[in-house]
């Protein structure tokens, strides 16, 4: 079977001895992750992180295996601004401007700190364009690799500033000691009907992840 099909299948066949038991799905938008996960992983526990309220009726739906947290994650503790302005709710996103809505905002250590989280298998990641600030936010985690895998949404083109480039994203996890595991969902440049490559889901590993599923 070819990589980078499909992350799920990918995890299963290379990552043979990794547990799925706590898993953070920030930007849960109506619960089309979480729907995936809860049938995948049926011993996690799976964290939703929504900062917006119209989603939670969706969410709700999952029963008790799915915690629901109405906030963003990011780099700071405090409210921030929720821009709805594109009318679609899987590209809203959070600004520091404070007109209009606002939305509570945490961070991944912060959050995890609180509610006693020590070690979570598999961060993923999808809020338009603040990707890396999620990953700044959950830095001493990191630093621990108390994070085993880490999915975010990237920009493969200079012509999308929307999302984050994936250089900066890779940067900051190599920085931390992760490594690329796969390239995942990646889209063509829709905007402009072009033949290059625009976004995609980029998926990273823990050293102590990488050591564990080693072959000799």
């Amino acid at each position: 079977m070819h990589r980078g099909i499909n992350h799920y299948d990918d995890f299963r066949l290379h990552l043979r001895h990794q547990k799925f038991l706590t898993i953070f799905d920030v930007g849960a938008n109506h619960g089309q992750t979480a729907r995936d996960l809860v049938g995948k992983y049926p011993d996690a526990v799976i964290h939703c992180f929504e900062p917006n309220p119209d989603c939670y009726p969706s969410l709700k739906s999952f029963g008790d295996r799915v915690r629901i947290h109405q906030m963003a994650l990011g780099d700071k503790v405090g409210e921030v601004g929720l821009d709805k302005s594109i009318g679609n709710s899987t590209m809203f996103f959070v600004t520091d401007e404070l007109g209009g809505e606002r939305v509570v905002m945490d961070t991944v250590d912060n959050f995890s700190g609180k509610a006693g989280i020590k070690h979570v298998d598999f961060l993923k990641i999808d809020t338009e364009g603040h990707d890396l600030k999620v990953i700044r936010g959950a830095t001493n985690m990191l630093q621990r690799f108390e994070i085993d895998i880490v999915q975010a949404e990237v920009s493969l083109c200079c012509d999308n500033t929307f999302q984050v480039s994936m250089f900066d994203v890779q940067t900051a996890m190599e920085g931390f000691g992760y490594r690329l595991f796969g390239i995942y969902e990646q889209i063509r440049e829709w905007n402009k009907n072009a033949p290059y490559l625009r976004n995609a889901n980029v998926v990273y590993i823990s050293p102590v992840v990488a050591d564990a599923n080693t072959t000799t």
